[in-house]
């Protein structure tokens, strides 16, 4: 093993892996939004029949797994207006609905 590492390949290889590896990881460390969280939370936001539309689920089969778990559609627009009037966290609306 001793004369593997006194080898010039072995340091030329070691530089090279460091190196890309760092420039890899540079790119890849963004500070911009994360697009998974824009995505969930304007999916909370939109138009109820939208989200519904999304999480595969018809209007009426919606409200009835929402009527059978004991929370109120009332005049919510949104899954998070859904949420609130219930005092619910919208992932537990969302878990509901995809049961």
């Amino acid at each position: 093993m001793k004369s593997y590492f006194s080898k010039k390949i072995f340091y030329i290889a070691t530089i090279l892996t460091l190196v890309f590896s760092i420039v890899f990881v540079s790119l890849n460390s963004s500070d911009g939004p994360n697009p998974k969280g824009l995505l969930i939370g304007q999916m909370l936001k939109t138009d109820i029949t939208n989200s519904f539309a999304v999480l595969g689920v018809s209007s009426q089969n919606a409200k009835e797994k929402l009527s059978s778990a004991g929370l109120v559609l009332g005049e919510a627009k949104s899954i998070e207006e859904i949420a609130k009037s219930n005092k619910k966290s919208p992932f537990e609306i969302v878990s509901i609905l995809s049961k």
